[in-house]
């Protein structure tokens, strides 16, 4: 009589608490960026804060002098601190920045980032109206919970391949970190594009893995559909899978998704 009992099932699929720890992990890395990162600190993230309040509150922006630029009404705590005392000059503390937000009043705000398309700007805009702290770290929050749960879902489903675990990390650059704790449309593109390239890769259970990360990575950014197609076409071509293949593959649901 055999009494060892069942081995380890290293074949198991990742169960949601394997990934729900890995989402956790993910998150207090890009957490710690989040809080280290000054106000500003990132590219247009002012900009792009603007343009993201607009759009939560149901505005498209004020057309001013080029098409690029925007005009948004918007409560005074949107008007964060000046970045140029320290921007581009790394001995200067960013503590030289004055607190410029003037949180019992309306003000007019422009922004050069209003030919984005919405979704992008809406992660960061709807949870920037939450009370308490400013607008800048709720967008944050909302851009690094989403960008976390991309990432943490593409770790689970390799998680018994060490070698595209060590790939992922590999690609996940300090530059990408840094961007996934900022109010910018590229934190969930650049998340989504890793999500679909794990997904494609890894075929095995990662049909709506596939189709969150196409969401992510075509819908924030005008340019994103090319990137979409071009990862789907270098894999399928890799793997030797037709489009038709790869399409039947997908399931009902996560067709939906990609063709919505």
């Amino acid at each position: 009589m055999d009494v060892r009992g069942p081995g380890p099932n290293l074949g198991a699929r990742p169960t949601g608490a394997h990934t729900g720890v890995l989402i956790v992990l993910i998150g207090l890395i890009i957490g710690a960026w989040v809080m280290i990162t000054p106000p500003g600190g990132g590219p247009d993230e002012i900009s792009h804060l603007i343009r993201s309040g607009g759009v939560a509150r149901g505005d498209l922006g004020t057309p001013v002098g080029r098409a690029s630029i925007a005009a948004f009404d918007l409560p005074g705590d949107y008007l964060i601190a000046d970045v140029t005392c320290w921007a581009f000059q790394p001995a200067q503390a960013a503590d030289c920045a004055a607190d410029r937000s003037l949180p019992d009043q309306t003000i007019t705000l422009e922004t050069t980032a209003g030919e984005y398309p919405i979704w992008g700007h809406l992660v960061a805009g709807v949870p920037s109206r939450l009370p308490g702290p400013s607008p800048l770290w709720w967008g944050r929050l909302g851009v690094a919970a989403v960008c976390a749960g991309l990432v943490g879902w593409a770790f689970a489903a390799v998680r018994k391949r060490p070698l595209a675990i060590a790939g992922g990390l590999v690609a996940l650059t300090p530059m990408a970190w840094f961007t996934f704790g900022i109010v910018n449309p590229s934190a969930i593109v650049i998340a989504g594009g890793f999500a679909l390239w794990v997904a494609l890769a890894h075929r095995h259970d990662a049909r709506w893995l596939t189709a969150f990360g196409w969401a992510a990575l075509v819908l924030p950014r005008r340019d994103g559909l090319i990137w979409g197609c071009l990862a789907v076409s270098v894999v399928l071509i890799a793997t030797r899978r037709s489009p038709r293949r790869w399409w039947a593959e997908l399931g009902l649901g996560p067709q939906l998704v990609v063709a919505g």
